[in-house]
């Protein structure tokens, strides 16, 4: 039997970082148009001290930091745990498949010998999550071997003939 790997959070990588980094963008640019618009004019800037801005931008940056940080993380923890050896090995075939839908209803889900998984491109784990609209090999009747690190999928091997 030939295993072929679809997805390894070791070789994966943090794929996440850049949801933190277009908030820093976002508050980036809204804290410049706030500046600009208080140069323009006089009845903006007494709405609108730069107080306000600054105490907005630190906000927004600590939120994207404190999500940055928890996603990377999470990330860590996983990969870590794979490495050691800390996972439970789930063998099977697919069966349940139910595909996932654009803008995630329903979310993709399957079962394979007796463990149930759900996951979907918009909800954010370290894990496996590309749902079949994507482009995701899953369905059912495939033999496929999970490493299941606390009921998410951090390597996938479908078990071909």
């Amino acid at each position: 039997m030939h295993e072929r790997v679809i997805f390894d959070v070791t070789t994966a990588g943090y794929h996440d970082w850049w949801i933190p980094c277009l908030f820093v963008g976002v508050t980036g640019a809204l804290a410049a148009m706030m500046l600009a618009g208080r140069r323009r004019s006089p009845r903006y800037a007494a709405a609108m001290p730069v107080g306000a801005i600054v105490t907005f931008a630190a906000i927004m940056l600590f939120g994207a930091f404190t999500w940055f940080i928890d996603g990377y993380r999470d990330y860590r923890r996983m990969r870590s745990e794979l490495l050691s050896g800390h996972y439970e090995t789930v063998d099977g075939v697919i069966t349940n498949f139910v595909p996932g839908g654009f803008g995630d209803h329903p979310l993709e889900s399957f079962t394979v010998a007796g463990h149930d998984y759900w996951y979907s491109f918009s909800i954010l784990t370290p894990g496996y999550h590309r749902p079949h609209w994507l482009g995701g090999p899953l369905r059912d009747g495939l033999h496929v071997r999970i490493a299941d690190v606390h009921g998410q999928i951090a390597r996938l091997e479908v078990l071909e003939q």
